[in-house]
């Protein structure tokens, strides 16, 4: 790395006021927050380069969708999506070059058919009495609802999103192409994944308290997942 994690943090408070909530209406009025914002209108009218990288990607894997992602938290981002084995919703690899700092980050991510079995158990009585529908015990006067009988509850099939630092055997090939870009079109540096997840306490982000957020979190982005849950 050509920077200390001394280095990144003072990047990341000059762009981040301190002990301040995102959630405080002082928030956005700071000189930091301000000086973030400034930084993605600046990025935002110079994506020449990076469209360019985008075709390239694209070119070298004909058969594979490569898509750019909106500017999010403090990154450019993009992906290549991968075919999907059986149970896979989602499989891609995704990339992030920051543009408050010369690093950038490579994921994979996997959303995935969670094993949950469904459970069906008996509900309480649904009876009707003229226009009026009745859950619970049936009283005088009253007709059960025509087809319906004891109510029944039941749990829906659910997904699993997983994020990944390290390339799986199918995902190596596209990380080696997207870091390969990256380094020789803007030489950015990857983000080690020991400093990208250093606490910075002092700090909150869109999605991430004070406490909880990273030098990923400040640096590249807040929205991906790239810190853990």
């Amino acid at each position: 790395m050509k920077d200390s994690v001394d280095q990144l943090l003072t990047v990341v408070y000059r762009h981040y006021p301190r002990s301040v909530s995102y959630e405080d209406q002082r928030y956005g009025e700071t000189p930091e927050a301000r000086r973030l914002s400034d930084a993605y209108r600046a990025v935002d009218e110079a994506a020449g380069p990076w469209r360019a990288m985008l075709d390239r990607l694209a070119a070298r894997f004909p058969d594979r969708d490569v898509d750019n992602g909106d500017l999010g938290g403090a990154c450019r981002n993009g992906v290549v999506f991968l075919p999907k084995a059986p149970g896979e919703r989602i499989h891609l690899v995704g990339f992030l070059m920051s543009y408050l700092v010369p690093y950038y980050a490579v994921y994979g991510c996997r959303t995935v058919d969670a094993a949950t079995p469904t459970t069906v158990e008996e509900g309480p009585p649904i009876w009707f009495d003229g226009d009026t529908a009745i859950i619970g015990e049936k009283f005088e006067g009253t007709q059960p609802v025509a087809g319906l009988g004891q109510g029944r509850r039941g749990s829906k099939p659910r997904t699993r999103t997983d994020i990944t630092l390290e390339p799986s055997a199918d995902e190596q090939v596209y990380w080696t192409a997207v870091s390969s870009e990256i380094e020789s079109t803007f030489g950015c540096e990857l983000l080690p994944p020991d400093i990208g997840r250093i606490r910075v306490p002092d700090v909150a982000t869109k999605t991430r308290r004070l406490g909880q957020a990273t030098l990923y979190d400040c640096l590249v982005s807040d929205s991906f997942g790239l810190s853990g849950p």
